[in-house]
């Protein structure tokens, strides 16, 4: 609203009615004494009267003012004194803090009772109820309420951090990109809004981490160097193996067993350097080849001993072996050497490497035909024993199958594949030697032998006999590896037995001590003395896992063991399997309670689905509070299946098989029931909650375009209590909430910016208004008495002109300036209107003094002086102050006058309403009568009247011719005329 302008009237002149005048005596005087107050004197005193009154008043407003500040400062000193104390006693109780913050009277309590807040429920309510009033408290409010969230939501973050670095320092492989990743989002937090304890806890795991990957990481460069040098020994242990078994000695071995020996002595912790499944198998590989070696060294020594025992004839020696011991000892010959060494042989420890194997018995055949050729064609006594031939029947003795001749394709083709057989036999390849035999098995079905050639007959012969001798060596060595694989399967169940035991209350075990098992070996040193057995070692704990893969991997070798071989006997097979049963107890205890566990996991997963199936469909006709109760509910059963669910456990893990798949299928339809209805709500109540957004969006628009906009707070509450509502009827999912809620509050927020922006712009135009007024003012309030009139005028000017143009301010404000401007105004007209009578003295006095100089050169002057010459005149007139030009004239036309001076003088004394003479009373009263006459007929106005009381005074200057009584009555005029009002006379 624009300012009021209550600007007076700068100038004025002087009005007077004759007939008034006449009337109420404004001019007259109450006693004829020359020093009576004019009328326009006190008009004259009233203004100035009403000046200083409006200045006292001023004074007295503003001492008012200052006194009404300082009551006020006292009362919030008594205010402060009084509320300071419960806000101390409040402090630590929020609800105690926001009571007070709502009832104090005083700005500074309500916000220190804010900032004392501390609990984040406590600032929300602040910032909700200080949100309508108050602008400094809530906004206080607001930003602790922000500060509060942030630092909840940045601890909340580090914990789960701090839970994610706890669970990955329990990880036995750590990748180095997890590690960075939970870093850097370490990084994104503000440490000022942690906790210390938090910082210093993530430090520790995060050290902790990075240590262990350091060391894993160097456990890995040593596996790889590990594996490089294992792969280099076990290149270089085949090729000197194969060397001292073809043509060697045991010493020869000695470097490469110690090498073994020590590499794998070296062999990094593979659990802890997370080694893969080749380097694991090159372990293995490392393993069996110092085991092979050390079979090799075994046999090497045998043989050395065999063509050291030169005491005796080789055919006469017989050596006592311990198979396992493999240290060969030469006595006295007692029986028929010869099938007593090979029986030896055979029953030594086979070796592992076949390739070493075979360059083994390749010459240990050579030494036997060399020294017992007839031993060559004998079969392995426990062999034979194992396998008897089966008897024939008669009938089939009898019956002979008819035989054709070979062809001549079939005896070439008879031929090749027995010159590729013997080509395969020389170089060492058996396996396809037995191959090509079987092939010619297959060609010489229904073919009678005696067709084919006596040549080749003689040469196949040799290589079936060959094919016998390692179809014998197998099946010893499978009988040797069913009765190792037994003897694994019965360690394994007294393994497993003294861990059940161990495991068992103490009360509930036998007092008894166990007896030694019958199939125990006992201990013996390399002399063959035996020693006492060791003490019993404390069984560990059992790892089931390992003993279940255990389990079938023997049963897994014992198929394979007893496919390649003859076959095993029933009763060693019986101890295989009851072995392994009584070892399968634990694995099949655990496998019944997960059973049983799982049947229930699965009932608890059915009852789950069967509430969920019982709870009702939601309807589409429901609408208000009936919808948004139904989606409540099913937000809730869902909510609370799920959970549940998850509690269940991973369903693949915990379910049993064969129901898996129809539980998964009934979940997906229990689940399709509740949650298709729920996400085509979700969806319509997510376009109402965008096209909120927009309604909020394109408000900010319209506020852009108009700051002035009024009802823009009251359409943002409103959206925002649309929003609340629509949140309360149906929730969303949580991120696609935020999402949508983050973009609605950054359109309020920018609508609440701008109206505050635009605030703020108003409020910084009306204080340069302010400023301008302000300055406006104290340009009057510095005009002084020694200001110029014309500055004085001018400014005055100036002013009036600013205040017109000045833009608007508030209705209490205005008013006040408008107070002060008339104030300051009334203060300068006074110095105007003081100094105007000054100068309308000077100039009628002077007017007396050039009267006199006239009349003092003329001779008239009272004492009869003759006059002053010429230049005395000019000099006296010029030294006196320039008169107006009407007066001035006047003087310089000064002749004798044509008119009645006494009736003139008369005119002029009433209008200056100067006392009359006894002898002037009745001329007076009857010009009265006449003026009065002329005012009733309309003959006469006070333009008129001045303009010739103007003319009245000019004619008496002008007159020479005056008497002495007469110029004496024209001198006393114009002193009359001197305290009248200035402009008098139209001057």
């Amino acid at each position: 609203m624009r300012v009021q302008q209550h600007t007076p009237k700068l100038t004025g002149g002087y009005r007077r009615d004759h007939m008034l005048s006449w009337i109420f005596k404004k001019f007259g005087r109450k006693s004829a004494d020359a020093t009576a107050t004019p009328s326009a004197a006190k008009s004259k005193g009233k203004q100035t009267a009403n000046a200083q009154a409006q200045a006292a008043q001023a004074e007295r407003a503003v001492e008012q003012k200052a006194a009404q500040k300082s009551q006020k400062l006292e009362a919030v000193k008594a205010a402060k004194a009084d509320w300071a104390p419960r806000l101390q006693a409040a402090m630590g109780d929020d609800a105690a803090l926001l009571t007070l913050a709502q009832t104090a009277p005083l700005l500074d309590i309500k916000l220190a009772a804010v900032e004392a807040l501390t609990g984040e429920a406590a600032l929300k309510q602040a910032e909700r109820e200080f949100r309508s009033h108050d602008r400094r408290v809530h906004r206080v409010a607001k930003t602790r309420l922000e500060a509060a969230v942030a630092r909840r939501e940045a601890r909340a973050q580090a914990q789960t951090l701090i839970a994610s670095a706890t669970a990955l320092s329990a990880e036995p492989h750590l990748a180095i990109n997890v590690l960075v990743s939970l870093d850097r989002d370490w990084q994104a937090l503000d440490p000022e809004l942690l906790e210390p304890a938090q910082i210093e806890q993530f430090r520790g795991l995060s050290g902790a981490l990075n240590s262990n990957l350091r060391q894993r990481s160097e456990l890995e460069q040593a596996l790889q160097r590990w594996t490089a040098d294992a792969t280099q020994s076990l290149n270089t242990w085949a090729e000197a193996a194969e060397q001292a078994a073809a043509a060697g000695l045991k010493d020869d071995l000695s470097a490469q067993a110690q090498g073994l020996q020590q590499l794998q002595q070296r062999c990094p912790d593979l659990s802890a350097a997370a080694g893969s499944a080749a380097h694991i198998a090159l372990v293995g590989n490392v393993g069996e080849a110092l085991q092979a070696l050390q079979q090799t060294e075994a046999r090497l020594t045998w043989l050395a001993a065999l063509d050291s025992a030169d005491a005796a004839p080789a055919a006469e020696t017989k050596l006592d072996v311990d198979p396992e011991a493999g240290s060969p000892e030469a006595t006295a010959p007692t029986a028929p050497s010869t099938p007593s060494i090979k029986q030896q042989w055979q029953l030594m420890e086979p070796v592992a490497d076949a390739s070493l194997s075979r360059l083994l018995n390749q010459r240990f055949e050579q030494w036997l035909r060399a020294h017992a050729p007839a031993q060559l064609d004998d079969q392995p006594a426990a062999q034979t024993e194992a396998s008897p031939k089966p008897k024939r029947s008669a009938e089939a003795r009898n019956k002979r199958p008819s035989l054709s001749s070979a062809s001549p394709e079939q005896t070439a083709q008879f031929q090749t594949i027995l010159e590729q057989a013997e080509a395969d036999q020389a170089a060492g390849l058996l396996s396809d030697m037995q191959q090509k035999l079987l092939q010619i098995d297959d060609l010489l079905q229904g073919v009678d032998p005696a067709s084919l050639a006596e040549a080749l007959r003689e040469r196949h012969l040799p290589l079936l006999a060959e094919r016998n001798r390692l179809r014998d060596w197998e099946q010893w060595g499978g009988a040797r590896a069913l009765d190792a694989l037994v003897a694994e399967a019965e360690s394994l169940a007294e393994a497993t037995a003294a861990a059940q035991a161990a495991a068992a209350p103490a009360e509930a075990q036998p007092n008894v001590a166990a007896e030694p098992a019958d199939d125990t070996v006992a201990e013996a040193t390399a002399d063959g003395e035996a020693v006492a057995p060791s003490a019993p070692v404390k069984p560990a704990k059992l790892n089931l896992k390992a003993q279940r893969e255990a389990i079938q991997a023997l049963r897994k070798r014992w198929k394979e063991v007893d496919r390649l071989s003859a076959g095993a006997g029933q009763a060693l097979w019986q101890r295989f399997d009851a072995a392994l049963q009584i070892a399968n107890q634990p694995v099949a205890a655990q496998l019944a309670e997960l059973k049983i566990a799982r049947e229930a996991n699965l009932a608890s997963r059915e009852l789950l689905l069967d509430q969920l199936d019982a709870l009702p469909e939601a309807s589409a006709d429901a609408a208000g509070e009936a919808a948004s109760a139904q989606w409540k509910e099913c937000l809730r059963a869902l909510s609370a299946f799920q959970l549940a669910w998850r509690q269940l456990g991973p369903v693949e893990h915990t379910v049993p098989m064969a129901n898996r798949e129809a539980l998964l299928q009934r979940q997906r339809a229990s689940l399709d029931r509740i949650e298709l209805p729920l996400q085509q709500a979700r969806r319509a109540a997510e376009a109402q909650r965008e096209l909120l957004i927009k309604r909020a969006e394109a408000l900010l628009q319209e506020l852009q375009q108009n700051p002035q906009l009024r009802d823009v707070t009251q359409r943002v509450r409103d959206l925002q209590a649309e929003w609340q509502e629509q949140a309360r009827s149906l929730a969303l999912a949580r991120p696609t909430e935020n999402d949508l809620w983050s973009r609605f509050k950054a359109a309020t927020d920018a609508v609440f910016a701008q109206r505050s922006a635009a605030f703020d712009a108003r409020e910084e135009a009306q204080a340069s208004s302010l400023a301008e007024y302000e300055a406006s003012l104290q340009r009057l309030i510095a005009l002084t008495v020694e200001t110029p009139d014309a500055e004085i005028r001018r400014t005055l000017a100036e002013v009036d002109r600013a205040w017109r143009q000045g833009a608007e301010l508030p209705r209490a404000v205005a008013n006040a300036l408008d107070a002060r401007l008339q104030a300051a105004h009334a203060a300068a007209m006074q110095i105007l209107d003081g100094r105007g009578q000054l100068i309308w003295q000077a100039q009628c006095e002077a007017l007396s003094a050039k009267l006199r100089l006239c009349e003092s050169k003329e001779g008239q002057q009272p004492d009869g002086s003759d006059g002053a010459d010429e230049l005395d005149f000019a000099t006296r007139w010029a030294a006196l102050p320039a008169l107006p030009a009407g007066w001035d004239l006047a003087l310089t036309q000064r002749a004798p006058a044509k008119v009645d001076l006494d009736d003139l003088l008369l005119q002029l004394e009433a209008a200056l309403d100067m006392p009359a003479s006894e002898a002037m009373q009745a001329a007076r009263r009857l010009l009265k009568l006449k003026t009065m006459k002329d005012v009733l007929e309309g003959r006469a106005s006070s333009q008129q009247g001045a303009l010739q009381q103007a003319a009245w005074l000019s004619t008496g200057l002008r007159a020479n011719n005056c008497t002495p009584a007469q110029a004496q009555r024209l001198h006393a005029v114009i002193a009359a005329l001197s305290k009248a009002p200035a402009g008098t006379f139209g001057a």
